[in-house]
């Protein structure tokens, strides 16, 4: 089966076709973020003002698969809410964009998040995705599959959702 992946660009998705059980495409140069576009809650959590989004300040470390990030995060009580998801492969890519991909606002917001372990070849620090296969977003994919982003380079890529475990970190709406 051919796979497709995607890279989200603001909301524009470019489809490139591969034919490994994960499919990568590189992320374009990141734009300079200011650092006042985070704000330490305080209580767990990270409100980044650009996306109004509240995000997880600490992943649990934990890598798993699709199904049982999507629970890990639809569980989550942190600062008060209880109302965590899996973030989307837009929101995702635009953490890496003004986060990870910047050691020192990476390191001052998110002191946890993974940039650099290598979990399979090629596979360097993921981060699920709730984007799942056959969606509007990842169309020619399959079912079994879900998107997620690549921390060290922020390529958006497709894996098989109980075959792969990646890294789960959890975001709101709200401040």
């Amino acid at each position: 089966m051919q796979l497709k992946s995607i890279l989200a660009v603001l909301l524009i998705f470019i489809f490139a076709p591969c034919g490994t059980a994960v499919c990568q495409t590189k992320a374009p140069a990141q734009t300079a973020a200011a650092s006042d576009a985070f704000k330490d809650n305080g209580d767990g959590t990270v409100t980044d003002k650009n996306m109004g989004l509240m995000w997880q300040k600490d992943d649990d470390g934990r890598q798993r698969n699709w199904d049982d990030s999507r629970n890990y995060c639809n569980s989550l009580s942190l600062g008060g809410h209880s109302d965590w998801r899996l973030p989307t492969l837009h929101e995702l890519t635009s953490l890496w964009k003004t986060a990870a991909s910047q050691a020192e606002i990476r390191k001052r917001y998110f002191p946890s998040m993974k940039s650099s372990e290598v979990l399979y070849p090629g596979i360097v620090a993921p981060y699920w995705s709730s984007n799942s296969g056959g969606s509007n977003v990842l169309p020619d994919s399959s079912p079994d599959e879900a998107g997620f982003v690549n921390f060290s380079d922020g390529s958006v890529d497709i894996g098989t959702k109980h075959f792969f475990a990646f890294y789960s970190r959890c975001a709101r709406r709200g401040k």
